[in-house]
């Protein structure tokens, strides 16, 4: 079995990471659209709008889930244009790429963060006017 090169072993963590990132993407997007629809058939089906306590927890919890997919969805062009700029470091062998990257990944991160967070807050917020309304 052959050696991997660095160049190879570089390639293969992007991959693997770019995939990673493709897939909480994907995720994320997936939990927060199937939470928005499961609120609304849990409004149409067993509670009216008109007669619902704690209506400010239904509203705030559509509001972050909107809110997670909108920051999901300027991730994604984010991290698209930070992975140009990172090629066009290897291409040009600038000594600051691996500190680029690794300030780069940060801020891909802090987004994703940001994501995950407001995904949980409308989720938590969502089962208190459930809780509240059941």
């Amino acid at each position: 079995m052959a050696e991997q090169t660095d160049d190879e072993i570089v390639r293969s963590l992007i991959e693997i990471k770019q995939k990673s990132e493709d897939t909480f993407e994907k995720n994320i997007t997936i939990v927060a659209g199937g939470t928005l629809i499961l609120s609304l058939t849990f409004v149409e089906k067993i509670v009216s709008l008109n007669n619902a306590e704690a209506l400010p927890c239904l509203i705030i919890s559509w509001g972050l889930m909107e809110l997670t997919i909108l920051i999901n969805l300027v991730s994604h062009q984010v991290s698209s244009h930070l992975h140009g700029k990172t090629v066009d470091d290897f291409r040009s062998k600038n000594q600051d790429t691996m500190r680029n990257v690794s300030r780069r990944n940060f801020r891909i991160t802090i987004i994703n963060s940001a994501t995950s967070i407001s995904l949980v807050m409308g989720i938590i917020f969502l089962i208190v006017f459930c809780s509240v309304n059941a």
